[in-house]
C-alpha cells in the first residue's frame, strides 16, 4: 500500500518497484491533495504526461486506486491492469469525476468491478460506463442524492446494472429534507429491484416523505435480494401501524426471499427518538415475518403442477 499527502508518485520508482516485485497479487495507491511535480526536479511524475511503458506486474490482480480524479488518467495509463481494480475516488466542483470516466471509458469499462465513490456532488450517472460492475458504493457528503438521479441512472437501457452484486447509497449530513426535495423516496426499491436481477445485498438511504402505500401487484416476478439495510428512513414517518404494514407488506412483495429486513438509522435520521424508532421497526420485521409464514403455507397448500 502506497499512500501519500500533497505528492506525488515519480514514474521511475513504479518501474523499479513492479520489477522488483514479480509475486505482488493486488496494490493500493492513495494521494491526497495531490499535487503538480515541481519542474526540474530531475524525474518524471505521474502529474506530468508519463513516457509510454509498459510496466510489469505479473502477479498483479487488483489494483485500488484513490486518487483525485485530475491525475487519474496519468496514473491508469502508466498501469496496465490484468484482472480489475477499484477506484475510490473524492469528487467535489474542481474534480469532476463523470467527464474523468467519459474521456476514460475504454481503459475502465471492463476492468473495474468496483467502485466506491466519496461525492460533494452526486452523480450516479457515472456507473454506466463500466459494463462489469458488482461492487457500487456512492457516499454523498451533505447532499441529497436525487430520485431523478435513481430513475435516470437505472431505467438506462443497456446492462451494466445486471452485474450489480452489492448496492450502497449513502447520505449523510442531511437536515430534515421537505417534501419538495426529489430526494430518493422509497419507490427507489422498486426502480433498483427491476434493474439489477442478481443483486444480493442493498444499504440504501431514504428520506423523501413518500410512504409506500398499498400494495397490489402481486404479478411481478419477486427479486432474490439476499440483505436489505436502510441506513435512514424519512423524519416526517410516524411510527403509525398502518405505515409498517404498507412497508412490511411493500417489502414482502419486492424481496420474499431475503433475510430479515435491517434498519440502524445513522446520523440524521429521527434525532432523539431513535429508540421509538426502533421499537416500530421491530414491529415491521414481525409483520414481514408474519407475510412470509403466510406464503409458505400457500405454497404447501398449492397442488403440484402437472
Amino acid at each position: 500500500m502506497i499512500s501519500l499527502k500533497r505528492s506525488d508518485i515519480p514514474v521511475h520508482f513504479l518501474k523499479r518497484f513492479a520489477s522488483s516485485m514479480p509475486s505482488l497479487r493486488r496494490l493500493q495507491i492513495y494521494i491526497n491533495d495531490c499535487l503538480p511535480a515541481l519542474p526540474n526536479d530531475g524525474s518524471q511524475r505521474l502529474g506530468q504526461p508519463p513516457s509510454i511503458f509498459r510496466l510489469s506486474f505479473p502477479s498483479l490482480q487488483t489494483l485500488d486506486v484513490g486518487c483525485d480524479s485530475t491525475y487519474l488518467g496519468n496514473l491508469l495509463s502508466s498501469l496496465h491492469l490484468l484482472e480489475s481494480f477499484t477506484l475510490d475516488v473524492v469528487q467535489s466542483r474542481n474534480t469532476p469525476l463523470h467527464q474523468f470516466i467519459e474521456s476514460n471509458r475504454q481503459v475502465l469499462k471492463d476492468k473495474v468491478h468496483r467502485l466506491f465513490v466519496r461525492t460533494t456532488e452526486p452523480f450516479l450517472g457515472l456507473a454506466k460506463s463500466f459494463e462489469n460492475l458488482r461492487v457500487l458504493i456512492l457516499s454523498s457528503l451533505n447532499r441529497i442524492i436525487p430520485m431523478s438521479d435513481i430513475t435516470a441512472t437505472f431505467t438506462y437501457e443497456g446492462l451494466w446494472s445486471r452485474s450489480l452484486v452489492h448496492l450502497q447509497l449513502i447520505q449523510t449530513g442531511l437536515i430534515n429534507p421537505i417534501a419538495g426535495l426529489t430526494c430518493m423516496s422509497i419507490r427507489a426499491l422498486l426502480v433498483i429491484a427491476d434493474a439489477c436481477p442478481n443483486l444480493e445485498s442493498l444499504q440504501i438511504s431514504i428520506c423523501h416523505p413518500m410512504t409506500p402505500g398499498k400494495q397490489a401487484d402481486n404479478q411481478r416476478k419477486p427479486h432474490k435480494l439476499k440483505e436489505l439495510l436502510f441506513l435512514n428512513l424519512p423524519n416526517s414517518w410516524n411510527e403509525t401501524m398502518p405505515l409498517a404494514v404498507d412497508l412490511a407488506s411493500y417489502l414482502d412483495l419486492l424481496f420474499p426471499t431475503m433475510n430479515v429486513p435491517q434498519y440502524v438509522g445513522v446520523g440524521t435520521d429521527k434525532p432523539g427518538a431513535l429508540a421509538k424508532r426502533e421499537e416500530w421497526w421491530k414491529g415491521v420485521q414481525d409483520l414481514w415475518g408474519t407475510f412470509q409464514t403466510i406464503r409458505d403455507r400457500q405454497r404447501v397448500k398449492q397442488p403440484p403442477s402437472a
